[in-house]
């Protein structure tokens, strides 16, 4: 029963602090990174080659997701720490 009760605080405890720490200025441009990866890729853009995998997987995940926003990337940002926590 302790296990249980446990393994249900280890995932809801991060969803306390989804939002904490939220900046406007560098979520807008992460977003906007995200959003519009594409054009940036095939207009030549190449100032962001360093998040390149970053902007993928963020332009990709708005594409599953269109109307989930920022929420939705918060979200994804816990699936990316539950999944470096379960690796042991």
């Amino acid at each position: 029963m302790k296990i249980k009760i446990l393994l249900v605080l280890i995932v809801i405890y991060p969803l306390f602090f989804l939002f904490q720490g939220g900046d406007l200025t560098d979520v807008g441009f992460h977003c906007t990174n995200y959003r519009f990866f594409k054009d940036f890729l095939y207009g030549g853009n190449f100032d962001f080659l360093m998040l390149e995998l970053t902007n993928f997987i963020g332009h990709y995940w708005l594409l599953l997701f269109p109307y989930a926003g920022v929420l939705g990337l918060k979200l994804l940002y816990l699936l990316f720490l539950y999944g470096a926590c379960n690796g042991h």
